[in-house]
Parts: C-alpha cells; structure tokens; sequence
C-alpha cells in the first residue's frame, strides 16, 4: 500500500513539473516613454484598492518603477517594459479606474490604445 502511495505521489509531482515547464504566460513588450512612465505611475497612485488587488497593483507598479528608473537614465528616454500577460491586464484594469483631468485625456487615450493593441497582438498567437 506504501508503495502505490509514493508511486502516485512521485507521478503527481513529476506530473506538476512538466505541466508548468509548459504553462509560461505570454509576455506583452511595451515601448513607453519616461513621460508615459510617470504619466502611469501618477495615475496608479490615484485609484481605490479593495485589499485582495493589492498585489496585482503592487506588482504593476514595481514593474512601472523599475522601467521608469531605466527609461530616465537611459539617453534614449524610453524603456521596454515586459509585462506577464496577466500582470498588462491588471495594468490596464487599473488604468480604466484611475481618475484623470481632461487635459490628459489624450495622452491617456494614445497609452491605453499602446497597451490594448500589446495585449491584442499576443492574444491573437
């Protein structure tokens, strides 16, 4: 009986290693700019959390700080932030409840339409 416990076992636990070595979200590469970079992380910072997206948020806007820090250092200004696919849904879930004036809509406009078009062009394959 110990036996067929441990063989099961061993199967179960091979069986988890080679199911996740093929599991790998897609991940969505976006070209943004210091200045979308910041842009992004002011809105972030305007929004309501309930306390179970605290994580997705913090893991977007470590994501976003990290890649703002390397776009501004950078002389080119721009930085390719390479997002899970999960994680650029939840930015862009965020993004959608952030509060903004109208003189930002249109860069808000040209950033959501930058991470829905990133987003569509991995779903697709």
């Amino acid at each position: 009986m110990s036996k067929i416990i441990k063989t099961t076992l061993l199967a179960a636990i091979l069986m988890c290693m080679i199911t996740s070595l093929y599991a790998d979200d897609p991940k969505v590469s976006i070209n943004l700019s210091a200045n979308e970079l910041a842009f992004s992380l002011n809105l972030m910072n305007t929004i309501d959390l309930a306390g179970e997206e605290v994580g997705p948020f913090l893991d977007v806007k470590n994501l976003l700080t990290s890649s703002y820090k390397d776009a501004s250092g950078s002389k080119k200004g721009y930085a390719d932030v390479n997002f899970l696919l999960p994680v650029a849904k939840n930015f862009l879930f965020f993004m959608q409840r952030a509060k903004l004036k109208g003189a930002d809509a249109t860069i808000f406009y040209d950033l959501n339409k930058k991470i829905v078009d990133s987003i569509k062009k991995v779903s697709s394959k």
